[in-house]
């Protein structure tokens, strides 16, 4: 698998064109609308990396490269709570320490409010660290696990 991350901002004017809902959040997990935006259906980069749960932050954050990302996943993925994890749409659980991919970028705060909406970018600037980046998981982007721990 080749790593590969792109700064998404050029393609931001391509893929929102009105978005009419907003993600969520819900519990750790912060979600992107159910609606794709625009004729694109997302972003070109990848988003990949471990899994980390900080309990003391309530954060779920993907680790690539030494640093760390909140992220938003596609609408229909839930929290765990017991044992912590993620439930991603098509019923796969991912535990923190497990390596995950999809399609999507790496955005800035006022993107993901554009794209999601004011809570889930809140609840995100809460776990965001020094890059400001925030990892975002297109609409209709297949999480997978590419390893457990």
């Amino acid at each position: 698998m080749v790593k590969r991350r792109i700064s998404s901002i050029g393609m931001l004017a391509v893929i929102v064109t009105g978005c009419v809902s907003t993600g969520s959040v819900a519990g750790s997990v912060l979600t992107s609308p159910a609606e794709p935006f625009g004729q694109s259906g997302g972003m070109a980069a990848e988003v990949t990396g471990v899994l980390v749960y900080d309990e003391s932050s309530n954060c779920l954050l993907i680790e690539l490269e030494e640093v760390l990302y909140p992220v938003v996943w596609p609408a229909g993925t839930r929290w765990q709570e017991n044992p912590p994890a993620v439930v991603l749409r098509n019923g796969v659980r991912v535990e923190p320490g497990m390596t995950i991919y999809g399609g999507g970028g790496y955005l800035q705060r006022e993107q993901i409010e554009e794209m999601t909406g004011p809570a889930v970018a809140a609840a995100a600037d809460l776990c965001t660290g020094a890059t400001g980046e925030i990892a975002f998981f297109n609409i209709e982007s297949d999480v997978e696990v590419v390893d457990g721990q």
